[in-house]
C-alpha cells in the first residue's frame, strides 16, 4: 500500500483521491478444531482488515 501512496502523492493527487481497501476474512484453519469458513461466528471468520481515506476537503455525507 505504500507505494500506491507514494505514488499518488507524487502524483499530486493524494489530496483529491478517496483509497478504500479491503480483504477477505480468512477460513479457521484449524481453530476451533475446524478447517473451513462455515457458519460459526468466531474471530476468525468475522474479522477483516480494512482501510479508508477520505479528503479532508471530501463531504462525508
Amino acid at each position: 500500500m505504500m507505494r500506491v501512496f507514494k505514488t499518488l502523492d507524487e502524483l499530486n493527487v493524494w489530496d483529491d483521491t478517496i483509497i478504500i481497501f479491503t480483504s477477505d476474512h480468512g477460513d479457521q484453519v484449524g481453530s476451533h478444531g475446524l478447517r473451513s469458513k462455515g457458519p460459526w461466528n468466531y474471530q476468525e471468520t468475522m474479522r477483516f482488515r480494512s482501510y479508508m481515506k477520505i479528503p479532508a476537503n471530501q463531504s462525508r455525507n
